[in-house]
């Protein structure tokens, strides 16, 4: 089991601009794991070839 710990050093005098790359990077982050989990995700999907396809003929409308 790992354990990761982080520093933090809070910065004197409310200097809060240098947090701002923090979030876009985090936002960065979710962002690529988000493209990788769909990739994932349509791979297994395209690869479903076994699965019997059911096609439905539609019926005309009638009043």
């Amino acid at each position: 089991m790992n354990v990761v710990v982080i520093v933090y050093e809070v910065p004197e005098g409310g200097q809060s601009m240098q947090r701002k790359p923090d979030l876009l990077w985090i936002l960065v982050i979710l962002f690529g794991l988000g493209v990788v989990t769909t990739g994932y995700a349509q791979s297994l999907w395209s690869n479903k070839t076994d699965a019997p396809v059911e096609l439905a003929q539609q019926q005309p409308f009638k009043r």
